[in-house]
């Protein structure tokens, strides 16, 4: 999940998850290997945003947020890693990482968490200082200048091939000399294109892609480009802007479709619309 914000996310409760794990955003379970990059989750109330029962946990770049309890519980995890991102409560006396089952290891890597934590803690630069976000009671977590997020991060955890050049609010995600920690880089510039949706859907024998744009500064067209994991990227059509002179400050739509049989020996899944000055990446 990619440039995804979750806000206050609830699963109904007359399912399973009814109970301790009621209103959890993510619930990774049974094998399944998730990444969180470039998002933001955040609680207004006492659930978890994020459940790991026996399978993998990616954060990159990512910021959880919970006011008053744990914005992870691991279960007999196969593994939990976090890389430039954000783990945050304001209770002072609640587990940023609270652990249910097991005696799990969580690798932690240029982050910033609140020092109680359960759970066997491997890794290097690890801030426990407030994050300093700018008003999370509304909802804003970009950096207040001097947070100890900014220019903290380890820049080549991320790979721009793989996740785009942008951070959750759509600007440059790297602005200085160095990554910041979280969803939001600090300092930063609007990308010369801001994409609004991007969506993929395999179906009837094809693969049909839309997208927008929320504005285009001298673009003159998208690359749509599939790889087979996520890593590296194959050109499978050019869709020219339809910004007037490349630029336009009004949202524009656009789509394409081709055959699933002829991408079947280079295709995973993974759809890439690269403009000629920006990029972002969608899974179908």
């Amino acid at each position: 999940m990619n440039n995804t914000t979750f806000v206050n996310n609830t699963i109904g409760p007359a399912t399973s998850f009814a109970g301790t794990y009621k209103g959890t955003a993510v619930s990774v379970r049974n094998g399944g290997n998730t990444t969180i990059v470039n998002s933001l989750a955040y609680a207004s109330n006492n659930y978890i945003p994020f459940y790991n029962i026996q399978s993998t946990l990616t954060f990159l770049n990512a910021t959880v947020y919970n006011p008053v309890s744990s914005a992870l519980d691991v279960n007999n995890p196969v593994a939990n890693n976090i890389y430039n991102s954000i783990l945050w409560t304001d209770n002072g006396t609640a587990n940023i990482i609270a652990v249910s089952n097991g005696s799990p290891t969580i690798h932690i890597e240029n982050s910033i968490l609140n020092a109680t934590r359960q759970g066997t803690i491997t890794g290097s630069n690890i801030i426990t200082t407030n994050p300093a976000f700018a008003n999370p009671a509304s909802g804003d977590f970009s950096l207040q200048p001097g947070s100890p997020a900014i220019n903290s991060g380890n820049s080549t955890f991320y790979n721009n091939s793989s996740y785009g050049n942008g951070d959750l609010g759509g600007n440059h995600r790297i602005a200085q000399s160095t990554i910041d920690i979280g969803a939001y880089e600090s300092n930063s510039t609007a990308l010369p294109v801001r994409f609004g949706v991007i969506s993929a859907t395999a179906r009837n024998g094809q693969l049909l892609v839309n997208w927008s744009t929320e504005s285009e500064t001298n673009n003159d067209h998208f690359d749509v480009e599939i790889s087979a994991d996520g890593k590296q990227f194959t050109t499978i059509a050019t869709v020219a802007s339809k910004a007037v002179g490349g630029s336009s400050n009004t949202a524009l739509t656009y789509q394409y479709s081709t055959g699933l049989s002829q991408l079947v020996s280079v295709w995973g899944g993974g759809i890439r619309i690269a403009s000629s000055v920006s990029c972002r990446y969608a899974k179908a």
